[in-house]
């Protein structure tokens, strides 16, 4: 039983970690879905009757919780096929930010990014502030 649970945990984490890493329109959550600009690589929310609600101008994005939604911003696509055959093109460079439905910072793009598995939820930090997301979509100050 505790290997299955083990199991689950990992797979779960798994799974939340993937999810930013969209590379087709997923499911819809509070009403959107990601979807990628195959020219640019970057994800925009689309309604469900198709028509864009915030353009691609994200590197990357998670689903919505509760009308917000964690960001990657200012990161540059690069190529890695020349020195690793297992990873051909990543972002590197950018920072995390949560905006709302529509498309206005909650924080700004200024967080590095990190699974705090205590918590067992991202945690985002910044020179200035911390906090965490939570999966109703709290934001929670951490404190020092």
């Amino acid at each position: 039983m505790k290997n299955i649970v083990s199991f689950l945990f990992v797979f779960f984490c798994f799974q939340c970690f993937a999810q930013s890493e969209v590379s087709s329109p997923d499911y819809f959550s509070c009403g959107l879905r990601r979807v990628v600009d195959e020219t640019t690589m970057k994800v925009g929310f689309e309604d469900k009757k198709g028509k864009m609600v915030l353009p691609a101008q994200y590197c990357k994005a998670d689903r919505f919780v509760k009308k917000k939604c964690a960001v990657y911003m200012n990161a540059e696509w690069t190529d890695f096929s020349a020195t690793d055959g297992a990873l051909e093109h990543r972002w590197i460079g950018g920072k995390w930010g949560v905006i709302d439905k529509t498309g206005k910072y909650v924080k700004p793009c200024i967080y590095e990014r990190s699974w705090n598995a205590e918590m067992n939820c991202f945690q985002y930090v910044a020179p200035t502030d911390s906090f965490y997301f939570t999966s109703k979509g709290k934001i929670v100050p951490i404190k020092k």
